[in-house]
This record gives structure tokens, sequence and C-alpha cells, in this order.
């Protein structure tokens, strides 16, 4: 039986919502396989939300889900990939934290000031 699992054939080729993660793990678990490939390939989007739940289901315990499935991620676009190093990096609490160390408050009168200040920032 072939391991690989496109899961646009079962998602779309959109996965946006949370709740698709749930179903996409109680399908893999229904599938009574122990090693099992998820094929990206052909995703075209993915929410930061979906990318989140499906971190937190299928690869915070290593890759592993409940009753000892393994299961591997492949063909990952970079930008999904880039997504899934977003949420690894919040995951893991290695966010980046903001500065305003060198920042300034410029307060103005009215619209005319406002707008001769900002004509006069380098773009």
């Amino acid at each position: 039986m072939n391991n690989s699992i496109d899961i646009t054939a079962i998602l779309g080729q959109e996965l946006k919502s949370r709740s698709y993660v749930s179903d996409f793990a109680l399908y893999i678990k229904n599938l009574n396989m122990k090693d099992v490939k998820v094929d990206f390939s052909k995703v075209t989007y993915a929410t930061r939300s979906f990318i989140d739940e499906y971190y937190n289901i299928f690869i915070k315990n290593h890759n592993t889900l409940e009753n000892n499935i393994h299961v591997e991620n492949i063909n990952i676009s970079s930008d999904i990939q880039a997504i899934f190093n977003a949420v690894s990096n919040t995951q893991n609490g290695e966010s980046k934290k903001r500065s305003s160390q060198n920042a300034s408050v410029v307060s103005f009168t009215n619209v005319d000031d406002l707008n001769n200040f900002l004509s006069t920032l380098n773009m």
C-alpha cells in the first residue's frame, strides 16, 4: 500500500481552516498505517492558523500521532515552509521582540503638517 497522501486530494489546494486539521488527522488514523507521508506539492495556499493547528497536532509531538503513527511531510513549497518556520519559532518561544529604543514620537496639529513631515521621509 502506498503510504503517500496528497493532502490536496482530501482538503483541497487552499488550506484555510483549523478544523480541516482534525478532520485530516482522523482520516490518517482511519488508514491503519504506521508510517504516512503527507505530500504538500499541490498546495497553493495555507493560512497561518491552519499551519499552527497542523503543527500542534502533527509536528509538535515529533511527527507522531496517537497510536504511534509516524507522519513525514514532503514536497513543501518554500512559501508554505516559511509559514511552518514562523509557527515553529513562536511555538518554541523564539518570536522576535520589537524594540522601540530608537523611536521618537512626533505630534502634528493638522493634516498639512503631517503631509509635510511625510514628504520628507526617504522611501
